[in-house]
């Protein structure tokens, strides 16, 4: 595996971990949603717009995601989470942490745009794929005040 591949499952296992149900006090289990299902895409796909407007998806590069083991993606409501522009907050936060691998974060501003226009368009000069994990984030379903405020942080170059 690559480097960018390496952070990319860290980060993959994260969000399954964060997914996993739990046990309540009184012995019964919490049923918990997907935190942020990871989509693979080849860079001019078209991005996907089928998903709950709580889910919080990230999408990746089809390159990047070979030999990668991805959980199913669950694209619904995710029970037990908070709203998706707070979890995407909490991602940014922990890789800027250092509690995350780091990644590129790309914003994704409209459903059709592709991966590969997202990308040219935050970091003209390119990003070594091999070295460096890219993790697109569409923000064009959250709220404005929402989308303001993640994308006043993007593109994330780790």
């Amino acid at each position: 595996m690559t480097p960018a591949q390496i952070n990319l499952q860290a980060l993959i296992r994260w969000f399954d971990k964060s997914s996993a149900q739990r046990r309540t006090p009184n012995g019964g289990v919490q049923l918990v949603g997907s935190y942020a299902p990871v989509i693979p895409l080849e860079a001019d796909e078209p991005l996907p717009t089928d998903f709950n407007a709580m889910a919080c998806p990230l999408f990746i590069l089809w390159e990047q995601a070979d030999s990668l083991w991805l959980p199913d993606a669950d694209l619904g409501w995710p029970a037990s989470h908070h709203r998706p522009e707070h979890r995407l907050w909490h991602v940014l936060w922990r890789m800027e942490d250092g509690t995350l691998p780091p990644a590129v974060v790309i914003p994704l501003f409209s459903a059709d745009t592709t991966l590969g226009n997202a990308l040219a368009a935050a970091v003209p000069g390119g990003v070594d794929t091999d070295a460096q994990a890219v993790v697109f984030a569409p923000l064009w379903h959250l709220e404005p005040k929402h989308r303001d405020r993640i994308a006043a942080k993007l593109p994330m170059l780790h």
